[in-house]
């Protein structure tokens, strides 16, 4: 923690001086666990700052885009102050005047450009560290799998890639295993995760090709994962979006569970945690609760005024329409608790 804490302001300051990637301070994102002492309401966090992706030139095209069921028709939203005006556009003048502007200058870069040009969060950080790495000459190849470490006299001497002409040898002096990590390998989620016999019973956030590959070339190296911490995974609750094209996506439960007016409960009817604790306390307390058997889950209950006001998952708040969420059936409703129980499959008594 003592290393931690001493060098991180020397981290980001490094990456201010020397490369694209600037920062924007605070958020005003407050600390997960607010009641522990030393705990801040902001200023402890940093993120990537806006970034105008027509700096990247031909870098763009090959950059991914923001999850679907985290942006709005593409248009990225920054944690933060962005965010609280998004949220109460219709109840401040200001929060309005911000998201007219924001959604007009997008219309326009989708119509000019087909995709979102102002970058932030996740997207910004990435694009901000490639247009650095370009600068420097660094050659960037993506969609290109390592297959295996080539090793000689017990030290890894490069790696076996596959490109889209076949594998190719690349002989280095150092090699960096930074493949995440392992949200999508059957084997080890089923080794590792409690609760998760088939290998399919959590949903995983990063995409298909983030599949425990590194870690599997660290042991073929002579590397062990580390199989004693107190969780192998950072869990987040995360809901299954069905989209009209038939396609499922999935949607990380992350603010609105610290709204006041939500609750979180299992089948039979009761609260198993402090729903505005973090998001991983949220899925660990509800693995520990769940009976042995039944299917790890729970459903988030709030009323029609909450669901205006916040939003519930990918169900955004007013004046989007509530209509396309209740007919896929990722919304339930009842006018009564027990008719929504009903709906839902959960212990009406509880």
């Amino acid at each position: 923690v003592d290393a931690f804490l001493e060098a991180c302001p020397h981290m980001v300051a490094f990456f201010e001086r020397h490369t694209a990637l600037q920062f924007a301070d605070g958020n005003g994102i407050p600390d997960m666990h607010g009641d522990t002492p030393g705990a801040a309401l902001g200023g402890h966090q940093v993120i990537a700052a806006p970034y105008d992706a027509r700096q990247l030139g031909a870098l763009l095209p090959r950059l991914r885009k923001t999850l679907r069921e985290t942006s709005f028709m593409g248009m990225p939203i920054m944690a933060g102050a962005d965010l609280a005006a998004f949220l109460n556009m219709t109840r401040s003048p200001r929060a309005l005047l911000h998201v007219g502007k924001r959604f007009a200058c997008h219309l326009y870069h989708l119509a000019r450009h087909g995709r979102a040009m102002h970058l932030v969060n996740g997207v910004a950080l990435v694009a901000r560290l490639a247009k650095s790495a370009d600068d420097l000459g660094v050659r960037m190849i993506e969609s290109t799998a390592a297959q295996g470490l080539l090793m000689e006299d017990g030290k890894v001497q490069g790696a076996l890639v596959a490109t889209a002409q076949g594998e190719r040898a690349i002989r280095a002096k150092a090699v960096v295993l930074a493949a995440g990590g392992f949200p999508n390998d059957t084997a080890r989620r089923r080794q590792l995760f409690p609760r998760d016999a088939s290998g399919h019973d959590n949903l995983a956030l990063p995409p298909q090709s983030c599949s425990g590959d590194g870690l599997r070339l660290g042991e073929s190296a002579g590397g062990v994962v580390a199989t004693d911490l107190k969780s192998p995974v950072a869990w987040a609750p995360v809901s299954k979006v069905p989209h009209r094209d038939g396609s499922v996506g999935h949607f990380p439960h992350i603010i609105e569970r610290g709204k006041p007016g939500i609750i979180g409960v299992l089948a039979n009817g009761k609260r198993f945690v402090n729903e505005a604790h973090g998001y991983y306390d949220y899925v660990s307390a509800m693995v520990a609760a769940v009976p042995q058997g039944q299917e790890v889950c729970s459903w988030l209950i709030c009323d029609h005024r909450f669901l205006r006001r916040y939003g519930l998952g990918h169900a955004r708040p007013a004046p989007l329409p509530v209509g396309p969420h209740l007919r896929s059936g990722y919304l339930k409703r009842g006018t009564t608790l027990a008719q929504l129980a009903q709906v839902c499959g959960i212990d009406p008594a509880g």
